[in-house]
């Protein structure tokens, strides 16, 4: 009949423009911006309801401009120090406002840690050898301890640990990892430029400040970083600095500076890849709910 004819077009009608309204899978990132800057937080809270993986960290919007999460790489004990360290942090909106052109987020929080690498204990050793008739010295005749002090978590990969055996008196040190509780505060703020043609850039920095267990305030705990990343179709590229003098950067053997650059794909419109320069290297952004 062609009442049912004009009522089957008007409905495909209607699907095609409520496709038509459907944003493209490259607009993903914009309806789910970055929640981490490498491991870095950034000004963007998770809505209320929403699950996230967010780069080998679980993250629940409790409510709207809170969330809270656990750091599962490091619960797990894929650590440095191989130790299961079980750990919560919460964060908190302070600023959410968007247009149509600009978009500004921040937000403060806390992360805490019962079994953290905060130091090493640096115990240092005057050793005196005999000669054995060689001109060499291989025979230990007494040892003495004469320092002992806390020192950053990279000390030992850094130290020296070649040794002469051509002199009677040598000098060398051991080291002990310092595991304990750690409490840190940050905050981070995101601005994001939105385009015409859809996606975002952002530009997100922020700082830390915490506290440990062992050899605080000696050793400070402190960071800061910023970063930016940029959408193109699926694809979502992001670079970024950091300073802090507990990191070592594990390419360069380098204390204090980080750089990190990465990629995120869009799969689907709640699933993603992140590939990094720097640990963990690879990651996930998985929209669980």
């Amino acid at each position: 009949p062609k009442s049912e004819l004009l009522s089957s077009r008007a409905g495909m009608i209607a699907a095609r423009t409520d496709s038509q309204k459907q944003p493209p899978l490259g607009d993903a990132h914009g309806r789910a911006p970055l929640l981490h800057l490498g491991r870095d937080p950034t000004g963007h809270v998770a809505d209320a309801g929403q699950v996230w993986v967010s780069n080998l960290q679980l993250l629940w919007g409790v409510v709207d401009g809170l969330q809270v999460g656990v750091d599962l790489s490091e619960f797990a004990g894929l650590n440095r120090h191989l130790t299961l360290n079980p750990n919560l942090a919460v964060r908190v909106a302070l600023l959410h406002r968007e247009t149509n052109a600009l978009g500004w987020h921040i937000a403060v929080g806390a992360y805490g840690s019962t079994a953290a690498l905060n130091s090493q204990l640096e115990s240092r050793y005057r050793a005196t050898y005999n000669d054995d008739g060689t001109g060499k010295y291989y025979e230990l005749k007494e040892e003495t301890q004469i320092s002992q002090r806390y020192v950053r978590p990279w000390s030992d990969r850094t130290a020296n640990h070649a040794w002469a055996v051509d002199v009677p008196v040598r000098y060398r040190s051991t080291y002990d990892k310092q595991v304990g509780w750690r409490a840190t505060l940050w905050l981070s703020s995101s601005t994001s430029w939105r385009f015409s043609r859809g996606g975002h850039f952002t530009v997100h920095a922020g700082g830390a400040l915490s506290h440990h267990a062992q050899g605080w305030p000696d050793l400070p705990a402190w960071r800061v970083w910023i970063g930016a990343d940029f959408d193109i179709g699926r694809a979502k590229l992001f670079a970024s600095s950091s300073y802090d003098p507990d990191q070592l950067n594990p390419v360069t053997l380098q204390p204090g500076l980080g750089v990190d650059l990465g990629l995120v794909w869009a799969w689907t419109p709640t699933f993603r890849t992140i590939l990094r320069a720097q640990p963990s290297f690879v990651g996930l952004m998985w929209q669980l709910r």
